[in-house]
């Protein structure tokens, strides 16, 4: 019986950490603005605006939507703001062809930027 208790145990716990980590980011969607056309993961991103999903406040995949269309899916991490930002922002670098790419996305009310790389 002291096994069996035992297992139920390690089971529950194991179960409790799983939905825990699961519960931590809660998935954002976002609408966003690019002024400029930018080159992402193998794919221009015309100018215009898209939807963002991502996990809040998690270092993961970000996925620009057109419409109901996914454009693209790109790795981020998120880095800290010394300021919760009262804007959405999204900050280009110019690369050595002449184009841009997106470098971080800042959303309005968190003090969290996205970064790509």
């Amino acid at each position: 019986m002291k096994k069996l208790s035992s297992l139920f145990l390690a089971i529950v716990l194991v179960m409790g950490l799983g939905f825990a980590s699961f519960a931590s980011g809660k998935e954002m969607k976002r609408s966003i603005t690019i002024n400029l056309d930018a080159k992402m993961g193998g794919q221009v991103l015309e100018k215009g605006t898209y939807t963002v999903k991502y996990v809040e406040g998690e270092d993961g995949e970000m996925v620009f939507l057109k419409g109901s269309r996914e454009v693209v899916k790109l790795p981020y991490k998120t880095t800290k703001l010394g300021k919760v930002a009262s804007e959405n922002a999204v900050i280009l670098k110019a690369n050595s062809d002449g184009s841009y790419s997106i470098k971080r996305i800042e959303i309005k009310g968190t003090d969290t930027a996205i970064s790509f790389e």
